[in-house]
């Protein structure tokens, strides 16, 4: 019965053995493997979404300065447009003024004839 004991001792010391290493195996491989396949997968795609929408967002703000610019540029040139277009028709209406017309035509040489006129009715 000696050896009959030794041996049932010694499966039990096995079983023990094997189950303190499958423990630590097991222990071990959970700590080795933080992250599952499908977890890295899943990060790598919020990270590339993230950054598509993030580029996606600046391109969008570099187009809206873009054109904000050219409407500045724009607009100061209608601003002065418009101050010349003023100009002008200030000028028109000095120069359409029949004192200055008169003048013009006696300075290159014309007279004025009150029997060439003729009223216009309306």
């Amino acid at each position: 019965m000696g050896t009959l004991a030794r041996q049932y001792q010694q499966e039990q010391a096995q079983r023990v053995n094997k189950s303190q290493t499958n423990r630590q195996g097991h222990l071990a491989r959970e700590k080795r493997q933080l992250f599952s396949a499908k977890e890295k997968f899943l990060f790598v795609l919020m990270v590339i979404i993230i950054a598509y929408f993030a580029v996606s967002i600046i391109k969008t703000q570099s187009a809206l300065f873009e054109i904000n610019n050219k409407n500045v540029v724009l607009q100061k040139e209608i601003d002065l447009q418009t101050k010349l277009n003023k100009d002008l028709a200030d000028q028109v209406s000095v120069l359409s003024m029949p004192e200055i017309i008169i003048a013009k035509a006696q300075q290159q040489g014309l007279t004025l004839n009150d029997k060439n006129v003729k009223a216009v009715e309306k």
